[in-house]
């Protein structure tokens, strides 16, 4: 099932597109009347944790804070750091993902010239992707392939049991351990991003489309375009919440004194945890585990508070900060760096269990086994029949 919504903008059309996945079963229906009624962008949750806000500082770790369970060489496998000028630029440059337990997919930009039909095609910004899965803990390469994207931004999303969405341009694939690829949807314009809800029932797409473009065999359909306010949370002063399970959210929220707040709540409004954030810790990115026990948070440390009177440049970043909680308290599982720093992240991964983490560091894929987790909150939930 597949709906869409289009805004006319021009002579072009941005649509949203609501599609249903065949992966678990979710109550969506439910799920964004519940937003609604709690008031998930407002941020006033009720306080649920007796403990005080917790100031994270913005240093980097000499070491990581766990031992290393193992690490794969990268070199070996084609890759080579991007240099410093990409910094800045948000291009997505790898994307770094468990297939399961014991498979890593890890995907990489791979330099050179393009072939001229592709240089001279309508996309200036084609470029060779090459794609390896990893057994662990040895790290043999037991599947390899190399695609063509056609822009800079992200280009691979994981799914839960073990297959994965690659975009490129118009078109959306599935693939799985052994990279072949299989059509899922097709647009008459470029898919611009996609997002799931946490059970990956469900995506949403946005895709910019000619305003007469006419609909090909396997399309996903056009609606008509529609006069719509299509201003984001973020326009409106707001901070919208990054879902970590079905029952909880993580949110950047503003504090009292101008700075900002890293709160974890629930549907129901409760906060879980809350952490004060340095304004030399910029541009976050968050990695989910699959069943919602853990999450990872990443930022750019930089030497100085970035405004409009004192901007970013590229010498002013002093690396990447990785820092892995327990989603439901809180507690800071592992804290280490990522090297190269990447602005558009892709370099840190979570295991299905919550119990695995790879990160790209120092030429290398380092894998970190964390200590038990408390039960997600979705599990727990399930518990009491709620």
């Amino acid at each position: 099932m597949v709906i869409r919504l289009g805004i006319r903008v021009g002579c072009t059309r941005s649509v949203l597109a609501l599609a249903m996945l065949a992966l678990g079963p979710v109550l969506f229906s439910l799920w964004i009347p519940q937003l609604r009624a709690q008031g998930s962008t407002s941020f006033s949750p009720t306080e649920s944790h007796k403990g005080k806000e917790r100031p994270l500082p913005d240093r980097l770790p000499d070491k990581p804070s766990l031992p290393l369970a193992f690490s794969i060489p990268v070199e070996p496998l084609g890759f080579s750091a991007p240099g410093p000028i990409y910094l800045g630029q948000r291009n997505s440059l790898v994307s770094l993902d468990f297939l399961d337990e014991n498979r890593l997919l890890f995907t990489f930009r791979v330099p050179g010239l393009m072939h001229r039909e592709e240089a001279d095609s309508e996309s200036g910004d084609a470029r060779q992707i090459r794609a390896v899965v990893l057994a662990l803990p040895a790290g043999n390469v037991t599947a390899e392939a190399l695609w063509t994207v056609h822009d800079r931004v992200r280009y691979l999303w994981m799914l839960k049991d073990g297959h994965f969405l690659l975009r490129d341009r118009e078109a959306l694939k599935q693939g799985d351990a052994t990279l072949e690829l299989k059509p899922v949807l097709h647009f008459p314009g470029p898919l611009l991003w996609l997002e799931m809800d946490p059970s990956q029932q469900f995506l949403v797409t946005n895709s910019r489309e000619p305003a007469a473009a006419q609909s090909k065999p396997g399309d996903v359909p056009s609606p008509a375009a529609a006069q719509a306010d299509v201003t984001t949370d973020a326009d409106k002063g707001r901070t919208p919440p990054d879902f970590v399970s079905q029952q909880e959210v993580l949110v950047t929220a503003c504090d009292s004194v101008g700075g900002h707040k890293l709160v974890a709540m629930t549907l129901d409004g409760h906060r879980l945890w809350e952490d004060l954030i340095s304004p030399q810790a910029i541009w976050p990115m968050v990695v989910m585990a699959p069943d919602g026990s853990s999450l990872a948070r990443e930022t750019l440390t930089v030497n100085h508070a970035v405004n409009a009177y004192s901007p970013l440049d590229a010498e002013d970043i002093k690396g990447q900060l990785v820092r892995v909680f327990d989603a439901a308290s809180g507690k800071i599982e592992l804290e280490t760096q990522a090297s190269p720093p990447l602005d558009a992240g892709g370099n840190v991964a979570i295991s299905p269990s919550g119990r695995r983490v790879a990160v790209l560091r120092a030429g290398a894929i380092e894998v970190f086994d964390l200590p038990a987790a408390a039960a997600p909150l979705d599990a727990a939930a399930n518990r009491t029949g709620h």
